[in-house]
């Protein structure tokens, strides 16, 4: 048989190689504001696992591809994150990891339900919004939690004001804003518009790549009857807590939650 005619996932699929190898990764940069000093930062894993944090410019800017959200909270000693999810009405798992006195660190999962129910269950889990932004032709995943949520769900609607457009067919502008609250002074994100995008075939292939990839994990994690932590994305907002001192935005306050 030649090679065009052959089915490469069918095969793949049949020879049992994914129980072998275990689940697809997507591997992306994570984009976030450090709000402490309200430095814009990319980070990136090396080989060996150990994080690069690259700072970027006074602002950023790019393409809205998906829109994606994790649960989660944090103490010294022990943890609670969700896996990554699409809505509050989605299905999900809650993972708890804790550190032993020797410093090792353990993951079990402790509940599922759908993400409301398990926020009304874990009252002081905070969710973080992970959009899949496009900047200079890279997809990131843009992290915005806190008061930056709370700016990002105002700036919708400026968005609606556009009659029949969507985030994608915009270049989004996002600055950093000096705040001065309850626990002193942080920085937060601002969004405004920055253009309109003409040419909407790079952004619909992203969209499209972005999509395929996520549902390869789900779907490889559906068949086997569990959730993916999700732990990368928990790292790394666990580091931002630690970090900041920043205020929380609760999730009951977002508007369409």
């Amino acid at each position: 048989m030649e090679n065009n005619k052959v089915d490469i996932d069918k095969m793949s699929e049949q020879s049992g190689e994914s129980n072998l190898m275990g689940a697809p990764r997507y591997e992306l940069p994570i984009v976030r504001l450090q709000g402490k000093d309200g430095i814009f930062q990319r980070i990136t894993k090396d080989n060996e696992g150990k994080s690069k944090v690259e700072e970027l410019g006074d602002t950023i800017k790019g393409t809205t591809l998906k829109f994606r959200r994790i649960l989660s909270s944090f103490s010294d000693k022990q943890s609670y994150f969700s896996n990554e999810h699409n809505s509050f009405q989605d299905n999900i798992t809650l993972f708890q990891s804790e550190t032993d006195s020797e410093g090792k660190r353990s993951t079990m999962m402790v509940d599922e339900g759908t993400a409301k129910e398990i926020k009304e269950r874990k009252q002081n889990l905070k969710m973080t919004q992970v959009v899949y932004f496009l900047m200079d032709k890279e997809v990131v995943k843009l992290q915005i939690k806190g008061s930056s949520l709370k700016n990002f769900y105002e700036f919708r609607q400026e968005i609606k004001k556009k009659e029949n457009k969507h985030f994608f067919q915009f270049v989004i502008e996002i600055e950093k804003t000096k705040i001065e609250g309850k626990l002193g002074v942080y920085y937060t994100m601002e969004f405004s518009i920055k253009e309109e995008i003409k040419d909407l075939g790079p952004v619909a292939e992203k969209i499209e790549e972005v999509t395929k990839k996520l549902e390869e994990i789900e779907n490889y994690y559906k068949d086997k009857g569990n959730k993916e932590p999700g732990e990368e994305a928990a790292e790394a907002i666990e580091k931002q807590i630690k970090e900041e001192k920043e205020e929380e935005i609760e999730v009951n306050q977002i508007p369409f939650e």
